[in-house]
């Protein structure tokens, strides 16, 4: 299976195209709760996300060097803040683990839900590889006959100048 994703990465790349995994930022397997101490019911809702322990940031660590190594026609990963909004976590995680590679991949994040544009222009600045912001247009039937990007863009913009920016649908 694994060969058949990397048959699929290298196709894409050969056509010039680019290829991301999305990943939404601290999520882990329920797996991982008896070796850091959580206590996770099977049936009940648990998101096992946005938990912040240095087992969690290890793991994730450990995905963002494996992934690749495994895959390495893969371009870069899509970051989503929905569940966890954390610069913090992307600083000792993804980055650090980024700027260790000799192939930097490229960062795309997707901006919904995040609010800290300090912490977002310090991860850029740390990352020694392209990074690129999305945001989401609005998402009312209204913008769907008349599109417009969210005013959000244009505050990010001004807060980290220079960013490449993507309006996402």
């Amino acid at each position: 299976r694994k060969k058949n994703l990397n048959r699929i990465l290298e196709i894409a790349r050969s056509y010039g195209l680019d290829t991301f995994l999305q990943h939404y930022i601290m999520h882990f397997p329920k797996a991982l709760c008896p070796h850091i101490g959580l206590e996770y019911t099977e049936g009940g809702y648990a998101r096992l996300s946005g938990i912040d322990l240095p087992e969690i940031r290890k793991y994730c660590s450990y995905c963002y060097r494996e992934i690749f190594k495994q895959c390495p026609d893969l371009t870069g990963l899509y970051f989503n803040f929905e569940s966890a909004h954390s610069p913090e976590h992307i600083l000792e995680t993804a980055v650090k683990e980024g700027n260790k590679m000799k192939h930097k991949p490229v960062f795309m994040f997707r901006l919904w839900g995040m609010r800290d544009m300090a912490g977002m222009r310090q991860v850029v600045k740390t990352y020694k590889g392209r990074c690129i912001f999305g945001h989401k247009v609005s998402d009312t039937g209204d913008v769907y006959h008349l599109p417009v990007a969210d005013s959000r863009a244009h505050e990010w913009k001004k807060a980290v100048p220079g960013i490449e920016f993507m309006h996402i649908a």
